[in-house]
Order: C-alpha cells, then sequence, then structure tokens
C-alpha cells in the first residue's frame, strides 16, 4: 500500500523500545506523502531513497525523544525535522552516540518486499507486471551499505536453488506428554516425566523412545549435537496403540498396530486423566490444540489414529543443521550428526536434499560465518527484550553466494572440523576466507563485517534496559 500509494520520506526508528513505557516493542514513525494511484506499486528508479533515521533512547529527556541532540533553535523537534529534510535531500549519512541517519534505496526496499511477500497467495491479486517477479533474495540494507562501500557486486541464490530445505523443528502440542528426560540402558531408555506427569516413569524401547533436541539450554558448548549425549527424549507412538483402542477398532484396523509396552501404556492412561491446562481452566491432553489433529477416525482401509500418535517424522524435524529461533547474542548453527536427533521448533532447521551439492558439514561451516551472522543480524525479527528471531521464512530469503564444487568441499572439510572443535578460530577463520573469495571481499572487509554485525547485536542488547546508553561518548 505504501509503495503504491506513497513517497516515503522519512522512518524514524525507536532503537531500543523508550518511547512508551509499556511497549515491548520498537515504535517506527513513517512520514510519507500521499501520491496518486502509480501503474506499478513495485517500480523505482535508481537513486531514489529514504531517509532511516535512528533515534538512541539516550536522546530523550523527560520532554522529548530527542530533548538531548544540541541543534540551533528553540524548539527541538522542529530543529530536527528540518535538519532531517536536509539528510533526505542530501541523501547525506550522519552518525553519533544519539541519532543516525542514512539514505535508503527505494529500489532495494521495493525488491526486498517482493522477496517477502512473492510467496503469499494475495501478491499474485495485486495486478503487477509479471517482469517484476522475485528470485526471493533479500539483501538487508546494511549488508547492502557494506557491499556498495566496498565495491562488490557478488551474485546470489537462495538456498532453495541450491537444493537445501529450510523449515521448523517438531512441534508436538503436548510437551509434557511426548517429551521425558532418559538414559539409555541397553536396548532401552529409562524415562522420567514432569510437568503435569510429574513423578511417571516408564521403561521403552529405543524404537519408541527417540533422542530429542529439546531447548536451548540443552546445547553442548561445541558446535554438534549427538544421540549419544542427548538427555531429552520423544515418545514417538505412531506404530503402536493401547490395546483398548486396537479391542475397540477390530481386528482389521489394528493390524498396523504394535500393543503399546505395558509401562507406556501406563504413562498414556495417566496423561488421558491428567490436567494440561490450569485450575482454573482444566483441559485434558487430547483437547489441546495441537494434539487433537492427530486423532483419525479409520477410513478406506486406512487405521484409525489416536491422539498419542504423532504426525509422520519429517526431514525438517531431523535437520542437519539448525539454529535457534530466538537468539539474545549471535545466532549460532549446530551440526545434527547423522540427523539421529529429533529438533523441537525451538529451532529453525536446514537440510540438503539428495541432489544438493551441500553437504551436512559444508552448511555447518556456511552458517557459521561471518556473512551469514551478519546477514542473519539485520534479516531477522528484533523483539521486545532485545532477542533475534531467525524463521524459517529469514532463512529461505537468505543470500547464498555462488560458491564453486571446490569451495563447498573446502567448507565441507572446515565443517567437520567444527563438528569436532578443533582449532575452532582458526577453522572459522578459514571459513571466512572462503566465504570472502565468493563475495569478491578481502580479510580487512570480512572484518569489517564482522563490526557491522557486532554493533547490531550490542543494539539489541540495550533494549533490555530501556535506555540505551552512550556508549562511553560524551552527549552530541
Amino acid at each position: 500500500m505504501l509503495f503504491r500509494w506513497f513517497d516515503i520520506e522519512f522512518v524514524v526508528e525507536d532503537e531500543h523500545a523508550s518511547w512508551f513505557d509499556d511497549a515491548q516493542v520498537k515504535t517506527t514513525l513513517i512520514v510519507a506523502k500521499r501520491m496518486k494511484r502509480r501503474a506499478s506499486a513495485l517500480s523505482r528508479p535508481e537513486g531514489a531513497s529514504y531517509c532511516h533515521i535512528a533515534i538512541s533512547a539516550a536522546a530523550a529527556t523527560p520532554q522529548s525523544p530527542i530533548g538531548r541532540i544540541s541543534l540551533p533553535g528553540k524548539v527541538a523537534e522542529k530543529s530536527f525535522a528540518k535538519q532531517a529534510r536536509l539528510w533526505l535531500r542530501n541523501t547525506t549519512s550522519h552518525a553519533n552516540c544519539l541519532a543516525r541517519a542514512r539514505p535508503v534505496s527505494l529500489k532495494l526496499a521495493c525488491r526486498n518486499m517482493i522477496a517477502s511477500a512473492s510467496r503469499q497467495k494475495w501478491f499474485a491479486l495485486i495486478g503487477e507486471d509479471e517482469n517484476l517477479t522475485s528470485d526471493g533474495i533479500n539483501i538487508p540494507h546494511e549488508i547492502h551499505d557494506w557491499l556498495s562501500r566496498r565495491g562488490l557486486s557478488p551474485s546470489f541464490d537462495t538456498f532453495e536453488s541450491q537444493g537445501v530445505a529450510v523449515g521448523q523443528g517438531l512441534r508436538t502440542g503436548a510437551n509434557g506428554f511426548f517429551y521425558a528426560d532418559g538414559e539409555r540402558q541397553g536396548g532401552e531408555v529409562a524415562l522420567t516425566f514432569s510437568g503435569p506427569l510429574s513423578g511417571l516413569t516408564a521403561k521403552a524401547p529405543s524404537s519408541i523412545a527417540k533422542p530429542v533436541l529439546r531447548r536451548q539450554s540443552e546445547l553442548p558448548d561445541g558446535f554438534a549435537v549427538s544421540s549419544a549425549t542427548t538427555r531429552g527424549y520423544a515418545l514417538n507412538l505412531r506404530g503402536h496403540a493401547l490395546p483398548e483402542d486396537m479391542a475397540e477398532a477390530g481386528n482389521s484396523a489394528s493390524v498396523p498396530y504394535k500393543p503399546m509396552p505395558t509401562e507406556v501404556a501406563a504413562v498414556v492412561r495417566a496423561a488421558a486423566r491428567a490436567n494440561f491446562g490450569t485450575s482454573k481452566k482444566p483441559r485434558k491432553v487430547f483437547e489441546l490444540t495441537a494434539v487433537c489433529t492427530n486423532i483419525r477416525s479409520a477410513s478406506r482401509g486406512a487405521p484409525a489414529r489416536h491422539w498419542y500418535m504423532l504426525p509422520d517424522l519429517a526431514h525438517r524435524h531431523r535437520p542437519d543443521v539448525f539454529l535457534a529461533r530466538v537468539n539474545a547474542a549471535i545466532p549460532k548453527a549446530y551440526l545434527n550428526e547423522g540427523r539421529e536427533c529429533l529438533i523441537d521448533a525451538n529451532f529453525s532447521t536446514m537440510w540438503a536434499k539428495s541432489t544438493s551439492k551441500w553437504s551436512a558439514n559444508a552448511l555447518l561451516a556456511f552458517m557459521n560465518s561471518t556473512w551469514a551472522h551478519a546477514v542473519i543480524e539485520f534479516s531477522g525479527a528484533v523483539m521486545g527484550g532485545g532477542a533475534l528471531k531467525v524463521e524459517a521464512t529469514h532463512l529461505r530469503r537468505f543470500p547464498v553466494p555462488s560458491l564453486s564444487d571446490d569451495q563447498i568441499r573446502r567448507l565441507d572439510g572446515l565443517g567437520a572440523n567444527l563438528a569436532k572443535g578443533k582449532s575452532i578460530n582458526e577453522m572459522v577463520a578459514a571459513i571466512n576466507a572462503v566465504i570472502a573469495i565468493s563475495l569478491g571481499s578481502d580479510e580487512e572487509g570480512i572484518k569489517e563485517l564482522g563490526d557491522i554485525a557486532h554493533a547490531g547485536q550490542a543494539r539489541r542488547a540495550k533494549h533490555n534496559r530501556k535506555q540505551g546508553g552512550i556508549d562511553g561518548h560524551d552527549v552530541c
């Protein structure tokens, strides 16, 4: 709507979510001039730009969000608006500890909007020129500025075009039942449940109890997770049924299922009686939104499915590489060794298809490069407390530089060493060297890119204090 009906002039960002005491996310002020309807909303000439201004919380006084910014004139807001007009007209940048301004390409903004929206059903209905099809790549403005300053114009692909799929981990709908702590004992796993089933235990065969990484607190110090060290387990009961459910269905419908082990059956029955809601709003586990969808009646020779049966497991549940969806620091990617562990929906997941030239180790190396960290830093969504949310949608639009087969083989070896914990700093430096070549950059450029990513992280961290700080500088 903005691109079709308005000329965007300014986007003013409340950098540390400080303008409103009860707001948990940044406020953004958009100043735009109403225009006649354009034939195309998504076409802008080269050089067209708007002015993006970020205001630090440290700029505020009790009277004004920009009260500490020294400007001529009696009315701070009027003087600031005049200065902003100069930045817009001259397409100049400005930066100090209280305010930062920079021109942003409208053509890039249009291209990124298309990359974000082109998968949506409504996009095909808005009557845009078919020539405005998107390659699905989103290049954040900060990254675009870095490329421009360095005189770099690499070509990019999406992960999808490279045979790498992106998704989200396993969402059970009732972690208190489907997840448990476990200890391997030969071919069995001794399970201990918590939450609504606190105190219950059961021994389950390894065909039922599957290793799962549930939350960030279970992540290792290194770069790889293994089924040998994972303490979480998921109940995968798709091939088993309670005896009473098998008897009720009749022999013909129960053929695909095996009788559930006695101790596990006791836990399932206890879960059916337990309260998975609150004391004020009690709910049965099979009434939960994401659990009741597991229930299906028998039809056309297909057996009935019961609430305790997870949906069919997919590649996204057992990926090659994954990273947390919510990150306080710069996101770190982990290898799922042998795809043995199930990965919870707290994580975004990636896996190489059989036709892809990418390997799991190469993906691990690439996603821990400075390039990946910087792109994710500025394409993810900043949450109220300053955490960075990285969804599958962000990764699908990720700009992947064109890498030769030899470079991917090099990343594969470096990723293998990274997973083993060998000389981590040396491995990351070598990974960055490979990516730098693909971008046409050098070591100095990659270092600058890393500084940009760390600056973004530092700004996010200040959200927790809602005051921004002045970073050791004098008030400007």
